[in-house]
């Protein structure tokens, strides 16, 4: 169905429409700044691949692995970030998981593969615990909270 792609410098087919559709963000899905002009698909693709590396990050940020989901024709139907490690501001909202699905692909299944081959990702090597939050409220005790957090079962996405 999809296979995942580190970012490389290499832009495959598809991106740029990509990343027009993030533009700003959507649903707690951090935007770029390819959107706002300051910067080109070039140098987003660069800094996809700098933020891996701790030592090129401003303090503060947390380094992030940017992958591609490409469907069976090569082409980018969506995009996953998966952060090394949670600082506290991406404990309340972030977590360890954000991704995109195009809008024209959605409800066909890619977010949930995506999800489960960010988890074996996220997974391997084993990690002591992991957060996926999510912007939308949830009623009860936790809607108190700036942002609800949902913890997935990982047996299931991994069947």
């Amino acid at each position: 169905m999809i296979r995942m792609e580190t970012a490389s410098t290499v832009i495959p087919a598809g991106l740029r429409e990509l990343i027009d559709e993030v533009g700003g963000g959507e649903n707690g899905f951090g935007g770029t700044t390819v959107h706002t002009g300051e910067c080109t698909l070039e140098q987003y693709v660069q800094q996809c691949c700098d933020v891996t590396d701790p030592a090129k990050l401003r303090p503060g940020l947390v380094p992030q692995t940017t992958f591609w989901a490409l469907d069976d024709d090569g082409v980018v139907v969506g995009m996953v970030r998966l952060r090394h490690y949670l600082n506290n501001r991406l404990r309340v909202h972030g977590g360890h998981i954000g991704y995109f699905v195009r809008r024209e692909k959605r409800g066909k299944g890619y977010g949930k593969e995506m999800l489960r081959l960010a988890l074996m990702e996220l997974l391997w090597p084993p990690a002591d615990n992991w957060m996926r939050t999510t912007g939308e409220k949830v009623d009860g005790p936790q809607s108190a909270r700036p942002s609800s957090f949902i913890q997935v079962s990982v047996r299931s996405f991994m069947r």
